[in-house]
């Protein structure tokens, strides 16, 4: 038989053969088991690192994906993140875009060079320049425009192209993006077309796929009928109608030349050639933020119908906050190697009234129409709301991010 002290002896024998584990420290678990547990983690995290590799290649470093051990056929993220890789893009990643059209960076070069005399001849607008950074709106200094025409000038005379040709559809200057897109050999010459003769909406006129983003062509959906104006049912949903702003919004559209206004339905559909216009309900949503109010006019053309009638052809591609965590990285990477100052800046760049700096084509404009307080008011340039909208604006962002990136130097700002 045992003693006490028999008993006690073998529970201490037993109990170095085993740890405690858990959340509270409550269960034991045998040694050998958990050591051979942080074995095969330690080389499970090797093996994800070996196949992460360089961080450039990765698509999203933050997101844990969770994988199947075999896919015979691929997986839908997997086809998803090929048409991603064999688009040009721009919006996302422009550094890696214009090594798929090296011509912007040849040309970017020239520009740059064109920009930087201009500036060094003119310190005083570098210094508004450098002011403006970072102050409220109200609060900058607006750019004088003889300096900023003489510059254009400099520019469109190294492009090739003439500034009287611009038709002045938009802010942008059209005859500065043809030429750039003519000297650097970019394809999307559909969206040059836009900015001279006004963007297809998708529903009269189809716009061109030219590989800046992956096809995704979605026929329309006939999910409501085109609800067309009557002069006596026309009105807007209760945000819009109550608002005290509303006409003030309406008014500073009119004026930036952004809507039309007619005097009653006859003079709408006289400026429409004969064309019945479908009526799109209007919302208004305001905001205030670090004291500064804002209004934001959304067009619901869902329920008029518009969408419903409009084919969509691309699925944009949008930036993720690991691209810059990666870019941030690689950038200190480059000048560590380098010697040179590791200090990263991160500049914002904002488009005011972004959709409504891309024209649009005057056969479309009949789907993009609201009725206020007996007057009609019709968008000459792309609305939000249309479905579309995010897609054509994203062509120009695209291009804006592939000719900013070949003016900087990839190694040294993305």
């Amino acid at each position: 038989q045992w003693s006490i002290q028999d008993h006690l002896s073998a529970m201490k024998v037993v109990k170095r053969g085993f740890r405690r584990a858990g959340v509270w420290g409550n269960v034991l678990v045998k040694a050998a088991h958990q050591d051979r547990k942080k074995e095969v983690l330690r080389e499970r995290l090797q093996q994800l690192r070996s196949s992460r590799g360089d961080p450039d290649g990765q698509d999203d470093g933050l997101k844990n994906v969770v994988t199947s051990a075999m896919h015979l056929r691929g997986t839908r993220e997997d086809h998803k993140r090929s048409e991603n890789d064999q688009a040009i893009g721009g919006m996302r990643n422009p550094r890696v875009s214009v090594q798929k059209i090296p011509g912007h960076i040849t040309l970017g070069k020239e520009i740059a060079r064109i920009i930087d005399e201009f500036l060094l001849s003119h310190p005083a607008l570098k210094q508004i320049i450098l002011g403006n950074i970072g102050v409220a709106k109200s609060a900058s200094v607006p750019i004088p425009l003889d300096l900023l025409s003489c510059a254009r000038r400099l520019v469109a005379e190294h492009l090739g192209v003439e500034l009287s040709t611009d038709p002045g559809l938009t802010e942008l200057c059209a005859p500065l993006f043809k030429g750039w897109q003519d000297m650097a050999g970019d394809p999307d010459w559909p969206l040059i077309s836009w900015l001279f003769e006004g963007a297809p909406a998708g529903i009269h006129r189809q716009p061109q796929s030219v590989g800046i983003f992956p096809p995704s062509v979605v026929p329309p959906t006939q999910e409501f009928d085109l609800m067309y104006a009557t002069g006596e049912s026309d009105f807007n949903y209760l945000s819009f109608e109550d608002s005290p702003h509303t006409a003030e919004v309406l008014e500073e559209l009119v004026r930036n030349k952004y809507v039309i206004k007619c005097r009653g339905l006859h003079e709408a559909r006289a400026y429409l050639r004969g064309e019945h216009p479908v009526m799109t309900k209007g919302a208004l949503i305001t905001k205030t933020k670090d004291g500064v109010t804002n209004h934001r006019l959304i067009l619901d053309c869902r329920v008029s119908g518009a969408n419903s009638a409009t084919h969509k052809w691309e699925r944009i591609v949008f930036p993720k906050v690991w691209d810059v965590v990666r870019d941030t990285m690689r950038l200190k990477r480059i000048a560590a190697t380098s010697n040179n100052n590791e200090q990263i800046t991160y500049f914002v760049c904002d488009v005011a009234d972004a959709f409504y700096k891309v024209p649009l084509a005057f056969d479309e404009r009949s789907f993009f129409v609201l009725a206020f307080k007996g007057s009609y008011y019709i968008w000459t340039r792309v609305g939000q709301g249309s479905l579309n909208g995010p897609t054509i604006f994203g062509r120009l962002a695209a291009f804006l991010g592939r000719m900013s990136q070949g003016l900087v130097d990839g190694n040294k700002a993305a």
